[in-house]
């Protein structure tokens, strides 16, 4: 081979391993240009993955939190929301506020609801729906028929007006075989419903399409019943209580037991500067005829004090009086706390009723009075009352929307 042959050979080589080289070289360059596409491919799907995840938490998140709101509303129907603090779920965490009702239907509530996870957030809108389905458990005052006159009071609570007949249950303890038992009731008519320079801070419930006032009124139908009643346990003699036998009058007393008064029919006894902190109990016959009108009468004269105490037969004795036609006369104040059941009221002074009131036949007058409704006593009645109708409060959702106004947070993560 000659020097010229020589030399092009190895030029040759070198061409081929330079193109070796250049092809090994583009070769790692496409192979970490798709390593890189694939790390970022995979990356992007973790993301994604994740992003799809916390997402679906928050929305399941808010959701829990209707259920949780719905639950808390329909246990107590003033429940105002989560308020700043977050409350956990399995699956995130939710805010719950709850808006303003609206006047005209107050039984609407309008809950907004938001899950989080992470940075994810998901809001829903819902209005739900909490009547009652029994008003008289949250009543400050209820009447049962009859003439109804409500004059420069203040309500602090509910108030039952039965406007209409055909709604009312009567309790009668002569029904089966003296057991006891609900029987279509109520008065024969219905006087109009007289009431002016009241302010009712709950909402009035009523029956007609009438409007009496200002504030919220409601037009309901559900049947109201007459609470059950029995107080012969209350004849039993115990350390507790302090019987009375056809008294005229108790005066200057100052008594945490129950009084417990038996009257002739027909008799009025008459209450002047007692306190009675245990509360009354005036007897009657359990197969009194209720809508026959009051058997006795009691009369508070002066200043007075019952119920509010903790060593009667029961801490929720207000004055138990189905029978009586209870009058509150005189100049100075009158305080009766706790279940107040009479069979007609005329006040014609200031008195403070805390607790509720029932009124079975009519409510001569309420002037000047206070009335404010403790849930506690509804939640617990004395000895010898108790509830009918339903005790379930409908909750029911009428509708619900995602939201996308500004978040509850207000950015907290």
């Amino acid at each position: 081979m000659n020097a010229d042959s020589s030399h092009k050979t190895h030029r040759r080589r070198k061409r081929q391993r330079g193109g070796v080289l250049l092809l090994a070289l583009v070769l790692s360059s496409a192979l970490a240009v798709l390593a890189t596409s694939f790390d970022l491919t995979v990356r992007a799907q973790v993301d994604v993955a994740r992003s799809n995840r916390t997402s679906l938490g928050a929305e399941l998140a808010a959701h829990s939190g209707l259920e949780y709101a719905m639950r808390r509303i329909a246990l107590d129907p003033n429940w105002e929301g989560s308020g700043d603090d977050p409350i956990p779920s399995g699956y995130g965490a939710f805010f719950v506020e709850r808006q303003s009702n609206d006047p005209l239907h107050p039984e609407l509530v309008i809950l907004i609801v938001e899950g989080t996870l992470g940075d994810s957030r998901y809001r829903v809108a819902a209005d739900v729906d909490i009547s009652t389905l029994d008003p008289m458990r949250t009543s400050a005052l209820a009447t049962l028929g009859g003439l109804a006159k409500v004059h420069g009071s203040d309500i602090e609570g509910d108030l039952l007006v039965v406007d209409e007949i055909g709604h009312i249950w009567d309790w009668d303890n002569t029904l089966n075989g003296g057991a006891g038992g609900w029987k279509p009731g109520g008065p024969d008519e219905i006087d109009q419903f007289q009431y002016s320079g009241t302010e009712v801070t709950g909402t009035l419930y009523k029956y007609t399409d009438e409007v009496y006032g200002d504030g919220v009124e409601v037009e309901i139908s559900q049947d109201v019943y007459m609470p059950s009643w029995n107080l012969d346990p209350y004849l039993i003699p115990a350390s507790d209580r302090v019987i009375f036998d056809r008294p005229k009058n108790l005066k200057n007393l100052d008594l945490e037991e129950t009084v417990v008064v038996i009257l002739d029919p027909g008799e009025m006894l008459t209450i002047q500067n007692c306190n009675l902190r245990g509360g009354l109990v005036v007897w009657c016959e359990s197969d009194y005829d209720l809508r026959s009108g009051p058997r006795n009468a009691v009369n508070l004269m002066s200043h007075n004090t019952i119920g509010g105490g903790d060593q009667g037969a029961h801490p929720h004795i207000g004055l138990l009086g189905p029978a009586v036609d209870f009058r509150g006369q005189g100049g100075q104040g009158k305080e009766i706390r706790g279940f107040t059941f009479v069979n007609e009221l005329f006040t014609s002074v200031h008195m403070d009723m805390i607790g509720m009131t029932v009124v079975v036949n009519d409510l001569k007058n309420l002037n000047g009075a206070e009335l404010v409704f403790d849930p506690a006593v509804a939640d617990d009645l004395p000895g010898g009352i108790a509830f009918g109708g339903s005790p379930i409060r409908h909750v029911s959702l009428a509708r619900i929307h995602e939201d996308f106004t500004d978040s509850l947070t207000n950015g907290l993560e």
